[in-house]
């Protein structure tokens, strides 16, 4: 490789600093880039940090270069608001700089934009370009699995894992809000009278006990978390395909709960119109996250408050972790949905399906002991929506 001749012939070790190519990316899509951008790092024989500051390179015109989750009451890098530097050996090189990094024994570059595309080959994708409403199992499996090998630490030290602050308070948070929807739950069944169910929701509650580690509860007989994620804006039919409203994620979760009728469903979802119907249907059985919400996609909403651009950035990034958790998880195409598969590693990618794409040949061995012996019927009958056919434009 070129990069390795170059680095061999200066005799210095080499650094990749990792940059925002754009304005108008996704939190989770820039997380994509990271990782695309750490395979490159890898293969050329680079150390790598993430800079993610109040600047992006101008990767799309004519759009200002502003990082929309950047916050300078939060910090200086957004990458550091929520992981740790992606390479520990770093920390040496640091430790060796006197007066400055300038007298440190190693080169940094920075890719350009160009140069930044040409690594978005889509090796690590999150929408499956093909557009077919079929779920290639091949295809999706082997993206994952590529990103699953980044979300640990390497013998070297290299990695994606959350800061240790964040991974605390989200462990804490979860813990919280599923006590809550079970309290809630026990409070409704005492009302009506329903004794033994109401004592079922209180033991539930006591069992509740997620770890650090992202993965369902420790003891998941007695706790079980569907999880929805509802995106309601941000989609495009070109890229990731149409919004899946909450009503298609309806029949699974009736058979869920059928099957695990102490089952809580957490949501995930930026619409405050999706929250409010999930939650007309299914009641206190829901919970979910205060995060910001706007029928507007948030990522192009400028907030003035202090702290709350970090806001945005934090509810999104807990939410997928949280998704991330659950016991099973129904999502459309979405490079949040896409995080919590690669932050939950392999035991996910048979525990989930994907709203964008029929059921059928999303089925593996042990879902219909998850969703009782309805599941056969529904997969059959469920068609996800498609795009309407693109316009022909004529001149005449």
């Amino acid at each position: 490789m070129a990069v390795q001749r170059v680095i061999a012939a200066r005799g210095r070790k080499a650094v990749l600093r990792i940059v925002v190519n754009h304005e108008t990316i996704g939190l989770f899509a820039a997380v994509q880039w990271v990782l695309l951008a750490m395979q490159f790092a890898k293969a050329a024989g680079l150390s790598a940090y993430v800079d993610h500051g109040p600047c992006t390179l101008c990767g799309y015109a004519p759009f200002p270069l502003k990082y929309k989750y950047f916050d300078p009451d939060a910090g200086s890098n957004v990458w550091e608001y929520f992981f740790k530097p992606v390479d520990t050996a770093l920390a040496n090189l640091s430790a060796s700089c006197q007066s400055g990094c300038d007298t440190a024994n190693a080169d940094v570059m920075t890719l350009d934009s160009w140069h930044i595309w040409k690594l978005y080959d889509s090796s690590i994708a999150a929408y499956d370009p093909s557009h077919s409403t079929v779920f290639n199992q091949q295809w999706w499996w082997e993206h994952r699995a590529r990103a699953y090998g980044l979300f640990s630490r390497d013998a070297a030290g290299y990695g994606v894992e959350f800061a240790e602050h964040f991974a605390q308070q989200e462990a804490d948070m979860w813990k919280a809000v599923q006590q809550k929807g079970y309290w809630a739950l026990q409070a409704n069944a005492t009302a009506l009278g329903q004794t033994a169910l109401a004592e079922s929701y209180g033991r539930a509650a006591a069992a509740v006990a997620p770890s650090l580690k992202i993965g369902p509860n420790l003891d998941a007989s007695l706790v079980k978390v569907l999880a929805l994620h509802v995106r309601g804006t941000d989609k495009l039919c070109s890229i990731g395909g149409p919004i899946i409203p909450p009503e298609n994620y309806y029949a699974l979760t009736d058979l869920y709960i059928a099957t695990n009728p102490t089952a809580l469903i957490f949501i995930a979802t930026e619409s405050p119109n999706f929250l409010a119907a999930v939650r007309g249907r299914y009641g206190p059985r829901v919970i979910f996250e205060d995060a910001v919400r706007s029928e507007k996609n948030p990522l192009h909403v400028d907030y003035a408050g202090s702290l709350e651009t970090f806001g945005k950035g934090f509810g999104a990034v807990v939410d997928a972790a949280h998704l991330a958790r659950a016991d099973f998880l129904l999502h459309a195409n979405s490079a949040v949905s896409e995080f919590s598969h690669w932050l939950a590693g392999s035991r996910l990618h048979g525990a989930a399906f994907n709203m964008q794409f029929d059921l059928r040949s999303q089925l593996q061995n042990g879902h219909a002991a998850v969703f009782g012996d309805g599941l056969a019927s529904l997969a059959t009958s469920y068609n996800p929506p498609v795009c309407p056919p693109a316009k022909i434009w004529s001149a005449a």
